[in-house]
């Protein structure tokens, strides 16, 4: 591969040597002026995340979502495999994977088959922490699809884990939020009231929940008025519920039950009958088919009357379930991109975490246009699409003050939050969504064959590498990164190129940064990766066998896990490092010696070639585990020569320190 203009800051001390465009090598890289082989990818089998055994067979491997999220005060990554026996079940096994690569499997979601020809499985799950509701707190959004149908049936499941993470219980209907989204509202004959009763206006209060059509709304009886209007109409044809607390403490309800009109009770001695209109929205109070004003309060005046009723929003579940990704900020929860608006972002919060409400939506750019990444620096929330980049604000909406609580009920409420949205770029965007990352300030993402830097500061936009077919020879449609300390990683399929962020240059519209290639076995599929204070965590498979595990550069060796019989075994394989200079030319002078100094253990080969790349000069040297101290060597080539260009390849994790060439 050859290398942009590696770094000044490197350990060629004398004149004789200098970085150039063509200096070329693979697996090292260069920190603190040191030329450093890089490190094992290793692993063992208390990383394994999930592995074939005689009853289950994986039919979907490791999904790792890309999101960190707290538990417990801890950040964890949350993944899930998907096992079946084809037939009667599928079950996501759900874990969480620490720093240090601690592993903890938090039991499994399990899909049965219903009948012959209804087997709803999982088509997507995602996942968000917050204030538990009946659990432990941790949520899984889930889109089904029925596997025995040609259809395309959908279905929509949420779930939340046991309080001591061991099983997955289904939410039901029942524990979605039900807003309050009316209060104060008047009856009919309002307006005929005694100036002296000052009632507040009607107002909308509380937004619908997408996740149920459920609602309540409150009015307040004035003892003239027996019909009350619903702030919906076309309610659902559900049971809707009516409570008259006519006295502090004293309550009566009427039910009309879905596939009726009217419900009858005895309320002070009269046969009082509701009728609800669900087409209008109307609730209708009479005795004997008269129109019967239910009559104030004689210890309060407002809010005396509640109605619960039912108007489902269109794919609101759908909108929740199917969001590609979510994103917490600020005790905030936003999803974004579902089936229904590939645009959207939807919002919820941690305190009630089942209350996405219908009026706190916001689409960035074109709707149909799907948002791939929803990012958040700390400063600021940033959305990416395929054909822009956007910032995302969200204003928190202040609290609701009442003269009087709603009856029976005891809670603060507020306006809805604002979301908005600008545009940082309309002319470049993103596809790859796993690749991009936040580091030193500045976003660094891949669009189509090139890799970009945005820095938070200006919003400008910089291509950092203008093709990654030239640089890699291959064009892999599926590509991750992650932060490696103070390196941006791009995986390309069994490549690892590692951008060195504190060499960034910026002069005028141009942006370059120092670049590495690290190679591993093929026998190995990166699935994706994350990082824990820069420090890598690679989510591996097998190529194989159905194993998925964690890797981690350790050692000097690349590790594979596979299975033999059910149980894990360890294939090892050498580390092949190699640097090359540029062509020195040294107008036939003698080289005398070449002086380096290094330190761990390696097998090391040094070459000299001549301008044709043929060898002129060669030897090798061995570093061995008891001289891990530093250590110095001298080779004498007593070569006369126009110029050479120097070669090391080595094996194992050794570290150049000095490197100096002597020639008369």
């Amino acid at each position: 591969m050859k290398f942009p203009y590696l770094s000044k800051k490197n350990f060629f001390k004398e004149k004789s040597v200098e970085w150039g465009e063509n200096t070329s090598g693979e697996n090292f890289l260069i920190k603190d002026g040191t030329l450093i082989g890089r490190k094992g990818l290793f692993t063992s089998e208390e990383f394994i995340i999930e592995q074939d055994n005689s009853n289950d067979e994986i039919v979907k491997a490791l999904t790792v979502q890309p999101e960190k999220i707290f538990v417990e005060g801890r950040e964890c990554y949350i993944g899930y495999t998907v096992l079946s026996d084809y037939d009667s079940y599928q079950k996501a096994n759900v874990y969480l994977i620490f720093a240090k690569n601690e592993i903890k499997r938090i039991g499994s979601i399990y899909f049965q088959r219903v009948t012959d020809g209804v087997f709803y499985v999982p088509e997507s799950i995602i996942f968000y922490k917050a204030r538990s509701l009946n659990g432990g707190g941790i949520y899984a959004l889930s889109s089904l699809y029925n596997c025995d149908s040609g259809q395309g049936e959908k279905g929509y499941a949420i779930f939340e884990i046991s309080e001591d993470f061991s099983e997955w219980n289904r939410v039901s209907e029942s524990d979605f939020y039900i807003p309050t989204i009316y209060y104060n509202g008047r009856g009919n004959r309002y307006g005929e009231l005694p100036s002296s009763y000052n009632f507040e206006k009607p107002t909308e209060l509380e937004s619908r929940n997408l996740l149920t059509g459920l609602f309540y709304a409150y009015f307040t009886t004035d003892g003239l008025s027996y019909s009350f209007q619903l702030p919906l109409s076309d309610i659902e044809n559900y049971s809707v519920v009516c409570d008259f607390t006519y006295k502090k403490g004293k309550t009566c309800s009427w039910c009309v039950q879905g596939g009726a009109t009217s419900d009858t009770i005895n309320v002070f001695d009269k046969e009082v009958t509701m009728h609800c209109n669900r087409k209008t929205g109307t609730i209708t109070f009479s005795v004997d088919g008269v129109g019967y004003p239910l009559q104030m309060m004689d210890d309060g005046v407002q809010n005396n009357l509640k109605i619960h009723a039912t108007k489902t929003l269109d794919s609101g579940l759908k909108r929740v379930c199917t969001s590609k990704g979510v994103l917490c900020a600020d005790s905030k929860i936003l999803l974004f991109s579902n089936d229904k608006a590939a645009g959207e972002i939807l919002l919820s919060s941690f305190e009630n975490p089942l209350y996405f409400k219908k009026d706190t939506t916001l689409t960035v750019g074109d709707e149909a246009e799907e948002i791939t990444a929803l990012k958040n620096s700390g400063k600021t929330i940033t959305a990416f699409k395929t054909d822009g980049i956007y910032k995302v604000d969200i204003k928190d909406g202040k609290q609701i003050a009442f003269n009087e609580l709603i009856s029976e009920v005891d809670k603060a409420f507020y306006e809805p939050e604002k979301l908005s949205v600008s545009p940082i770029n309309r002319d470049i965007g993103t596809s790859f969504s796993k690749t991009v990352k936040y580091i030193n300030g500045s976003f660094i993402f891949r669009a189509d064959d090139s890799l970009y830097l945005i820095p938070e500061s200006s919003g400008k936009t910089y291509k950092i590498l203008d093709s990654l077919r030239e640089k890699t020879g291959e064009n892999y449609n599926d590509a991750f990164a992650f932060i490696f300390g103070e390196f941006y990683a791009l995986s390309l399929g069994n490549k690892i190129y590692l951008a060195d962020i504190t060499s960034l240059k910026i002069a005028g519209n141009v942006a370059s940064v120092n670049w590495y290639s690290l190679s591993f076995p093929k026998e190995v599929l990166f699935l994706s990766a994350g990082d824990f204070e820069g420090e890598p965590v690679i989510f591996c498979s097998s190529l194989l066998s159905n194993i998925n595990y964690i890797g981690c550069f350790k050692g000097d060796k690349d590790i594979c896990l596979e299975l033999s019989y059910y149980q894990p075994s360890f294939k090892s394989f050498d580390i092949s490092c190699s640097f090359k200079t540029d062509y020195l030319g040294l107008s036939s002078r003698k080289l005398e010696k070449l002086d380096l100094k290094v330190k761990n253990s390696a097998k090391m080969c040094i070459s000299l070639l001549d301008e044709s790349e043929r060898e002129i000069f060669r030897d090798f040297i061995e570093v061995r585990k008891s001289e891990e101290k530093v250590k110095n060597i001298t080779l004498y080539p007593s070569l006369r020569t126009s110029g050479a260009s120097i070669q090391l390849v080595w094996k194992g994790n050794l570290s150049l320190l000095k490197f100096k060439v002597l020639y008369k």
